[in-house]
Protein backbone atom coordinates (compact mmCIF):
# COMPACT_ATOMS: atom_id res chain seq x y z
CA UNK A 1 0.00 0.00 0.00
CA UNK A 2 1.78 3.22 -1.03
CA UNK A 3 1.84 6.12 1.90
CA UNK A 4 -0.07 9.05 2.51
CA UNK A 5 0.38 12.41 3.10
CA UNK A 6 -0.28 12.66 6.78
CA UNK A 7 -1.99 16.17 6.59
CA UNK A 8 -4.05 16.13 3.49
CA UNK A 9 -4.83 11.77 3.32
CA UNK A 10 -3.59 12.33 -0.27
CA UNK A 11 -1.38 10.06 -2.25
CA UNK A 12 2.51 11.74 -1.61
CA UNK A 13 4.79 13.53 -4.02
CA UNK A 14 8.32 11.81 -3.69
CA UNK A 15 11.83 12.71 -5.37
CA UNK A 16 13.79 10.13 -6.17
CA UNK A 17 17.06 11.23 -5.96
CA UNK A 18 19.48 9.19 -8.60
CA UNK A 19 22.77 8.81 -10.02
CA UNK A 20 24.56 6.07 -11.98
CA UNK A 21 25.50 4.69 -8.82
CA UNK A 22 24.89 1.00 -7.44
CA UNK A 23 22.41 2.23 -4.97
CA UNK A 24 20.63 4.43 -7.08
CA UNK A 25 18.99 1.04 -8.22
CA UNK A 26 17.90 0.28 -4.69
CA UNK A 27 16.38 4.05 -4.62
CA UNK A 28 14.51 2.82 -7.78
CA UNK A 29 13.73 -0.49 -5.90
CA UNK A 30 12.23 1.30 -3.04
CA UNK A 31 9.99 3.42 -5.12
CA UNK A 32 8.43 0.52 -6.97
CA UNK A 33 7.82 -1.32 -4.17
CA UNK A 34 6.90 1.70 -2.00
CA UNK A 35 5.16 4.22 -4.09
CA UNK A 36 1.48 3.87 -6.09
CA UNK A 37 0.05 4.98 -9.38
CA UNK A 38 -1.54 7.97 -8.06
CA UNK A 39 1.33 9.42 -6.34
CA UNK A 40 3.65 11.98 -8.05
CA UNK A 41 7.08 11.10 -8.67
CA UNK A 42 10.31 12.73 -9.49
CA UNK A 43 13.02 11.61 -10.30
CA UNK A 44 16.10 13.84 -10.09
CA UNK A 45 20.10 13.49 -10.86
CA UNK A 46 22.88 15.89 -10.19
CA UNK A 47 25.34 16.54 -12.66
CA UNK A 48 28.22 18.16 -10.85
CA UNK A 49 30.48 20.23 -12.77
CA UNK A 50 33.49 19.50 -10.23
CA UNK A 51 37.27 19.42 -11.37
CA UNK A 52 38.89 16.47 -10.27
CA UNK A 53 39.17 16.75 -7.26
CA UNK A 54 42.54 16.54 -4.72
CA UNK A 55 43.28 13.87 -2.79
CA UNK A 56 43.60 14.19 0.99
CA UNK A 57 47.44 14.19 0.59
CA UNK A 58 47.35 16.74 -2.13
CA UNK A 59 47.62 14.75 -5.27
CA UNK A 60 44.92 15.32 -8.54
CA UNK A 61 42.77 12.42 -8.43
CA UNK A 62 41.59 11.67 -12.07
CA UNK A 63 38.11 9.49 -12.61
CA UNK A 64 38.99 6.62 -14.17
CA UNK A 65 35.82 6.80 -16.07
CA UNK A 66 36.00 10.44 -16.62
CA UNK A 67 37.08 11.10 -20.22
CA UNK A 68 40.00 13.59 -20.30
CA UNK A 69 40.88 16.34 -22.80
CA UNK A 70 38.27 18.96 -23.12
CA UNK A 71 36.83 20.05 -20.07
CA UNK A 72 33.63 21.42 -21.65
CA UNK A 73 33.23 18.21 -23.61
CA UNK A 74 33.68 16.37 -20.08
CA UNK A 75 30.51 19.04 -18.41
CA UNK A 76 28.60 18.08 -21.55
CA UNK A 77 28.88 14.52 -21.56
CA UNK A 78 28.05 14.37 -17.56
CA UNK A 79 24.80 16.23 -18.39
CA UNK A 80 23.90 14.11 -20.97
CA UNK A 81 24.78 10.91 -19.07
CA UNK A 82 23.04 12.10 -15.99
CA UNK A 83 19.84 12.80 -18.52
CA UNK A 84 20.15 9.43 -19.63
CA UNK A 85 19.91 8.32 -16.60
CA UNK A 86 16.67 10.14 -15.44
CA UNK A 87 15.13 9.81 -18.44
CA UNK A 88 15.63 5.96 -18.14
CA UNK A 89 14.19 5.59 -14.14
CA UNK A 90 11.56 8.04 -15.07
CA UNK A 91 10.04 5.73 -17.73
CA UNK A 92 10.84 2.33 -15.29
CA UNK A 93 8.65 4.45 -13.12
CA UNK A 94 6.48 5.84 -14.74
CA UNK A 95 7.14 9.02 -13.16
CA UNK A 96 5.54 12.37 -13.93
CA UNK A 97 8.88 14.12 -14.18
CA UNK A 98 12.89 13.62 -14.83
CA UNK A 99 15.23 16.38 -13.96
CA UNK A 100 18.86 16.88 -13.91
CA UNK A 101 20.35 19.80 -12.18
CA UNK A 102 23.68 20.99 -11.95
CA UNK A 103 25.88 21.75 -8.89
CA UNK A 104 26.56 20.19 -5.31
CA UNK A 105 24.46 17.40 -5.11
CA UNK A 106 22.76 16.99 -1.71
CA UNK A 107 21.98 20.83 -2.01
CA UNK A 108 20.49 20.68 -5.14
CA UNK A 109 18.20 17.85 -3.71
CA UNK A 110 16.94 19.81 -0.83
CA UNK A 111 16.41 22.95 -3.68
CA UNK A 112 14.39 20.80 -5.28
CA UNK A 113 12.53 18.89 -2.60
CA UNK A 114 11.45 22.72 -1.83
CA UNK A 115 10.59 23.85 -5.23
CA UNK A 116 8.32 20.71 -5.82
CA UNK A 117 6.76 20.93 -2.43
CA UNK A 118 7.71 17.08 -1.83
CA UNK A 119 6.52 14.94 0.89
CA UNK A 120 9.18 12.35 0.62
CA UNK A 121 12.95 12.13 -0.91
CA UNK A 122 14.37 8.72 -1.41
CA UNK A 123 18.39 8.82 -1.77
CA UNK A 124 21.20 6.62 -1.79
CA UNK A 125 24.35 6.40 0.48
CA UNK A 126 26.62 6.16 -1.89
CA UNK A 127 29.46 4.53 -1.90
CA UNK A 128 32.46 6.84 -0.33
CA UNK A 129 34.64 5.44 2.31
CA UNK A 130 35.56 7.21 5.67
CA UNK A 131 38.21 9.06 4.28
CA UNK A 132 36.22 10.37 1.22
CA UNK A 133 32.71 11.45 3.37
CA UNK A 134 35.51 13.39 6.05
CA UNK A 135 36.40 15.53 3.24
CA UNK A 136 33.70 15.59 0.40
CA UNK A 137 30.73 14.91 2.90
CA UNK A 138 27.64 12.80 2.43
CA UNK A 139 25.20 13.80 -0.07
CA UNK A 140 22.72 11.95 2.39
CA UNK A 141 23.77 13.19 5.93
CA UNK A 142 23.27 16.62 3.68
CA UNK A 143 19.64 16.14 2.82
CA UNK A 144 18.68 14.22 5.96
CA UNK A 145 20.22 17.08 7.50
CA UNK A 146 18.34 19.89 5.50
CA UNK A 147 15.58 18.63 3.95
CA UNK A 148 11.80 20.23 4.04
CA UNK A 149 10.10 16.56 4.54
CA UNK A 150 10.87 13.17 5.45
CA UNK A 151 13.98 11.61 4.05
CA UNK A 152 14.55 7.67 3.09
CA UNK A 153 17.72 6.54 2.77
CA UNK A 154 18.28 3.24 1.07
CA UNK A 155 21.74 1.28 1.49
Amino acid sequence: MAPTNPNTGTRVKVLLAIDASPTSLDVLDIGQDLLGEDDQIIVLNVATNDPPALSPIGLLVQDPHEPTGDPDRTITDRRENAQLTADTAAELLDADTALVLEGNPGQRIVDAAVEYNVDLIIVGTGEKGAIARFFQGSVSRFVLDNAPCSVLIAR
